[in-house]
């Protein structure tokens, strides 16, 4: 197993914050899937789509990006 690192950028108005949230995955495609599923997305791809971003609970969120470490 790996370490996958994701980050994401949750807005609320005027507000954003920064998020990492660290995966054990054995491949970059399947922490991907199980981060979407953690938030609800149906198509972990969507995360790709730069106008793409979900509800976490009052904020709206989007992918920025995945590393391996």
């Amino acid at each position: 197993m790996k370490t996958f690192q994701i980050q994401y950028i949750s807005r609320y108005y005027a507000q954003k914050e920064y998020h990492l949230d660290n995966i054990l995955a054995k491949t970059e495609q399947s922490a991907l899937k199980k981060f979407a599923k953690s938030f609800g997305i149906n198509n972990y791809k969507s995360l790709f789509d730069s106008a793409f971003m979900w509800e976490n609970g009052e904020w709206l969120s989007t992918f920025k990006c995945i590393t391996e470490g």
